[in-house]
């Protein structure tokens, strides 16, 4: 980006932020999460890399994009069940589920930044999210420790993940600014 594509970034984005805040009805989970990682990559943009007008429509659609992203949570807690019959359906029940953490974590960082509070923390302290992180890796491993499911709600993740002792990061973990060992999450 820069001063001369800048203007027409902003724009595309923000025809597809208005296409992608259209609901269609009948979409399957899927679908619904994938518009849903297209919003919440799409807020990010105009909102740390943008200016005060972009950053102020980003913020006028806080509203519309919370609520589909719970709308999208609830659907899958109804959908899915707990715990999802399969590898296949955890990994979309799990995915939607983080999804719609980042969605508000990508406005509470935008809060702090900007007003010193964060007045998505009630609805962050209640989002769940599963704790086994194995279950990424193998269907193999889902399947012989599906029981063992462990949904908690954010503060209890975000407290395990920084009591976790420090781990060698696989491959998807890394990025180049990151460093060998970090913290388990």
């Amino acid at each position: 980006m820069n001063d001369v594509n800048q203007s027409m970034l902003f724009t595309a984005l923000d025809i597809e932020m208005v296409k992608l805040l259209d609901l269609v009805e009948g979409s399957s989970l899927r679908a619904d999460l994938s518009r849903m990682q297209a919003i919440v990559l799409y807020q990010i943009i105009p909102l740390f890399y943008g200016d005060a007008k972009q950053q102020a429509i980003v913020e006028q659609q806080h509203d519309h994009i919370t609520a589909s992203a719970l709308r999208l949570l609830h659907r899958a807690n109804a959908e899915l069940g707990a715990p999802p019959p399969t590898w296949g359906t955890w990994i979309l029940a799990e995915s939607i589920r983080r999804t719609v953490m980042i969605a508000f974590l990508v406005f509470s960082v935008d809060s702090i930044s900007k007003h010193g509070v964060c007045p998505q923390l009630p609805t962050l302290s209640i989002l769940p999210v599963s704790v086994k992180q194995e279950f990424w890796t193998s269907e193999t491993t889902y399947l012989l420790h599906s029981n063992e499911e462990q949904i908690v709600k954010y503060p209890v993740f975000t407290s395990l993940w920084l009591a976790a002792p420090p781990r060698i990061l696989d491959p998807f973990e890394m990025s180049r600014a990151t460093p060998k060992y970090a913290f388990a999450g």
